[in-house]
């Protein structure tokens, strides 16, 4: 199992950014991220995404390994496999995986989102049925 301190990877992020010269806004727009997402993350109030690590990690001109090496405080061997054969691998190959990544990202918001309106229409429905009592309780006559 993987724990990363979000507030300890967010430290090194700032660090290697203010190192670079980079304001938090320069930075953002390389990344291509917004500097309230940026700052959040350099806050530690955000737990980044594998795909957002791949984009702060090329834009600082470090490995996502680096990153993670000042930040993680329990990393498996299979993290770590899988950060060097990341690192290792052609320019091609890393821009597959982070497209993969964000496809499965992506895929997993909308699915999150589908079962959220699928409760919302739930709770609709059971919204209509209390109404459907109240005025089947209702005594018959005109209304007062």
């Amino acid at each position: 199992m993987t724990t990363v301190d979000t507030v300890r990877l967010g430290q090194e992020v700032r660090r290697r950014r203010i190192e670079l010269g980079w304001t938090i806004e320069n930075f953002a727009q390389k990344c291509k991220l917004t500097p309230n997402y940026v700052g959040s993350i350099e806050a530690g109030k955000r737990d980044a995404s594998l795909s957002t690590l791949i984009v702060l990690a090329r834009s600082l001109r470090c490995s996502v390994g680096a990153l993670l090496s000042e930040s993680a405080t329990l990393l498996s061997t299979t993290s770590r496999e899988i950060g060097h054969r990341f690192d290792e691998a052609s320019p091609e190959a890393q821009k597959a995986a982070e497209l993969t990544l964000q496809n499965a990202e992506k895929e997993r918001k909308a699915a999150g989102k589908a079962a959220g309106k699928d409760a919302g229409k739930d709770a609709g429905k059971d919204e209509d049925e209390d109404e459907d009592k109240e005025k089947s309780a209702r005594p018959a006559g005109p209304p007062s």
